[in-house]
């Protein structure tokens, strides 16, 4: 006998019978969460990259720009908590810890970093930044910064 009285075969066909369930439905569990846009006006000479880290050592490409061009991409917000996640291409949340953009050939030494509300009880408004080259890199703002 199992857990609880239960056969080890009834617990292991529960959990594939769960398994199965998010192949089906992979957004039954996401119903929580809040689209909300994010873009990154590129107004520098150079192309620009946004990447985010999922992990602390786990991160994707959010999006390029070319000069005068704009990265967008849809990110999601658990009001809640406060939390923000991208998508995976399985459409699963995956948890975002830090966006940032930078120039496209040395996008890690050219960083400007992405603020994002991450407040408990607020769906994360949309994030619009304009960015520009400085003398040591990227500078990103969003409307309203100094």
């Amino acid at each position: 006998m199992g857990v609880r009285g239960l056969r080890p075969q009834r617990i292991q066909g529960r959990a594939l019978a769960f398994l199965f369930s998010l192949l089906i439905c992979p957004h039954a569990f996401a119903d929580k969460l809040v689209a909300f846009g994010f873009s990154a006006v590129n107004g520098s000479s150079a192309p620009i990259l946004c990447s985010a880290t999922l992990a602390h050592w786990y991160s994707i490409d959010v999006g390029r720009a070319p000069p005068g061009g704009t990265v967008h991409a849809t990110m999601w917000s658990e009001p809640a908590t406060g939390a923000v996640y991208i998508r995976n291409q399985a459409a699963h949340p995956m948890p975002v810890e830090h966006v940032w953009c930078g120039f496209a050939d040395e996008a890690g030494a050219t960083t400007a970093d992405v603020r994002f509300e991450r407040r408990a009880g607020v769906a994360q408004a949309p994030v619009t930044l304009r960015c520009h080259g400085t003398p040591t890199g990227l500078a990103c703002r969003q409307p309203g910064d100094p």
